[in-house]
């Protein structure tokens, strides 16, 4: 809960990120297609923006990228050498239907029922619950419901999200925020899986556990595994997050709704985060508002105070939950810390 009321107060810092960037085609056709003429939209502006401003080296990498809009029901984003070995960036609509989902709910808590914020903590447990669903229907087979809205959620149920039935349809004056919101939650997504490809990782295949020799040797080899994959990821975050400063749009990495998205989808539990290929949200968000001030500092850009209050407060955060949380046990009774 201390994530998701933090996230949620990012709302006060929020500078558009998309600014001249019409939204009538997305305002004006059906839900997927509008997530996906967004997606479309947002690439295309960070693409634009890198041609622009951006460094030869960067510039170079997103001329050999192919990007792709995928419509499956699983919230997600990827990159993989397609044939004729080159990359393809891939992010999924209900990805983006996902950010459209909790930039509404973040923009309705501030501006017309600040009690909505119990309704976020209910919606964010349905999520995290239903994205659970989905990847067990991805990696073992069968199938699970798409997630849904939060007026659909409403409908039939009790709690804090009952008041939300009288805020739909969504409110047509408050559409700016939510989409400059949801832009820069994709423009992020996508930067990250540049970030990838920029930093040249390589995705690998998951340890063969059953041809190890002892317990010992099986725990170690999927710890060091897990933290490579870990590691990749906030590596991949930090390049979003520096770039994006360097274009001049830093707050994309603010987003309400990339940041809520984040928390429901890996947890709050700090404790599954050892055994995880992605670290948790809170993580994340740390991390890069960290690596946002660093870029900020050095560029000879000024912070203002929120923001600052904001990182220190997250930093403090997650130093605690660290010294709360000791390293894994391993079977021969040492502690397994990554490298």
């Amino acid at each position: 809960m201390f994530g998701i009321a933090k996230i949620a107060g990012l709302l006060m810092i929020i500078v558009g990120l998309t600014a001249g960037l019409s939204d009538s085609r997305a305002q004006s056709v059906a839900e997927m297609e509008q997530a996906e003429a967004l997606t479309r939209a947002a690439v295309g502006h960070v693409n634009g923006l890198i041609h622009k401003n951006g460094n030869a080296a960067l510039r170079n990498l997103i001329r050999n990228v192919k990007f792709e809009v995928d419509r499956t029901p699983m919230p997600n984003a990827f990159v993989f050498h397609a044939s004729g070995n080159y990359p393809k960036v891939v992010i999924s609509t209900q990805m983006t239907l996902l950010f459209y989902y909790f930039a509404e709910l973040a923009v309705l808590n501030s501006t017309e029922i600040p009690s909505l914020m119990n309704c976020t903590i209910e919606y964010s447990n349905y999520v995290q619950d239903q994205y659970g669903k989905l990847r067990a229907a991805l990696f073992l087979g069968g199938r699970a419901d798409a997630i849904r809205s939060p007026e659909r959620y409403a409908i039939g149920t009790g709690g804090g999200c009952s008041r939300l039935l009288d805020l739909y349809p969504f409110p047509a004056h408050h559409r700016p925020m939510r989409d400059w919101d949801v832009t820069g939650a994709v423009a992020f997504v996508y930067l990250h899986e540049i970030g990838h490809l920029a930093r040249n990782h390589v995705r690998e295949h998951e340890p063969d556990l059953d041809r190890m020799p002892d317990e010992l040797t099986r725990r170690r080899t999927f710890l060091s595994y897990m933290c490579r994959s870990r590691e990749a990821e906030l590596e991949a975050d930090a390049f979003a997050a520096d770039t994006l400063v360097d274009l001049g749009v830093a707050t994309a990495a603010m987003s309400m709704s990339l940041w809520l998205a984040m928390v429901a989808t890996t947890g709050l539990d700090p404790a599954l985060e050892q055994i995880a290929t992605h670290p948790t949200g809170i993580t994340r968000q740390t991390s890069v508002l960290r690596r946002m001030r660093s870029r900020l500092e050095a560029k000879g850009e000024s912070i203002d105070s929120q923001m600052q209050e904001l990182i220190d407060d997250y930093i403090a955060f997650n130093r605690r939950v660290q010294q709360q949380l000791p390293p894994p046990p391993m079977p021969d009774g040492t502690r397994y810390v990554c490298s």
